[in-house]
Order: structure tokens, then C-alpha cells, then sequence
């Protein structure tokens, strides 16, 4: 009987053993399947990091090329437009066209309101009348 025992207690002792040397490895493979989720993250963290940090500079590349080339251009239009259009304004008032454009205007209304007028050409021609 008390090789029984002897026989239980190593295998007892055996089984164990293999337990625990089971436990180990599979806590080893546990954490570095662990361990390589976690670089593999990183690593893609990291990537996404570097885009993302690319994009920055092109945006600030590109807000510089339009803050020192584009806008100061835009601006140099703009002051020639601004002056074309107080040329143009100058113009117009020292043209006398808006004098000739009431002018107009009002010829235009005399016509609308009297139809017969149209007839007149600087002669003494009556609408009813006949030419001899």
C-alpha cells in the first residue's frame, strides 16, 4: 500500500509539475501574443502619426504659399480694380452721360405717351394731315 501512496504522491507530484510547467508556457505565450498586438498597434499608431504629421507640413506649406504669394497678389488686384472702377466712376461723371441717359430717358417717355409725336422730324407736319 505504501507503494500506492509512493506511486500517487509522484504522480501527483509529476502532474504538477507538468501543470505548472504547462501554466508557464502558456502565460509566456499569452503575453507575447500580448506583447505583439501591442507593437503591432504601436506601429500603426505610429504610421498614422507620420501621415497625419506629412499632412500638417503640406497644410503648412500650402497656408504660407497662400499667405505670401496669394493673398499679397489678390490684394495688388483688388487696389488695380478698385482704382479701374474709380476711373471709370470719374468717367462717367465727367462724360455728361448721365445727363444723356435722362435725356433718353425722357425723350423715351414723351414717345410712350404720345404716339403721334414720333412723326415729328423738326417740320410742320400734322399727324392728320395729308402731304400735298
Amino acid at each position: 500500500m505504501i507503494e500506492y501512496v509512493t506511486t500517487i504522491r509522484v504522480s501527483i507530484e509529476l502532474l504538477l509539475t507538468v501543470g505548472s510547467l504547462w501554466w508557464t508556457i502558456r502565460l509566456f505565450v499569452a503575453t507575447a501574443s500580448e506583447r505583439d498586438r501591442l507593437m503591432h498597434e504601436e506601429d500603426e499608431a505610429n504610421s498614422h502619426l507620420d501621415s497625419m504629421q506629412k499632412s500638417i507640413k503640406k497644410l503648412e506649406d500650402t497656408a504660407k504659399k497662400i499667405r505670401d504669394k496669394i493673398i499679397p497678389g489678390q490684394m495688388e488686384v483688388m487696389a488695380q480694380l478698385v482704382k479701374q472702377i474709380e476711373g471709370m466712376e470719374n468717367n462717367i461723371k465727367n462724360s455728361g452721360l448721365l445727363d444723356k441717359v435722362a435725356l433718353y430717358k425722357e425723350v423715351k417717355n414723351f414717345y410712350t405717351e404720345h404716339p403721334d409725336s414720333r412723326y415729328f422730324r423738326a417740320s410742320d407736319y400734322e399727324p392728320g394731315e395729308d402731304a400735298p
